[in-house]
């Protein structure tokens, strides 16, 4: 499978994601390719198994809209202030 681009910007997913250089993510709930589709991942990229005060970007998988809104609320106080999610 290519992961080089995804679409027809020509940029890697996980730079269309956000993942900067030496920054904190944590995925809750992802694929179990979830990496293998960002490759590739820039340098220092620091995965988490969960979020705190110095994570900067969330990506949350969900397949219901409730519990989906209550891990929101949750993360919103979890991560860094200017954090993403």
């Amino acid at each position: 499978m290519n992961t080089q681009s995804s679409g027809y910007s020509g940029a890697s997913l996980a730079k269309k994601l956000g993942l900067t250089e030496n920054c904190e993510v944590c995925a809750l709930h992802a694929p179990n390719d979830y990496l293998e589709l960002l490759a590739p991942i820039p340098s220092g990229v620091l995965f988490k198994v969960k979020p705190d005060s110095s994570t900067d970007i969330v990506h949350v998988f969900a397949e219901q809209k409730i519990p989906l809104h209550a891990e929101l609320i949750a993360l919103r106080s979890a991560i860094k202030t200017k954090g993403v999610i």
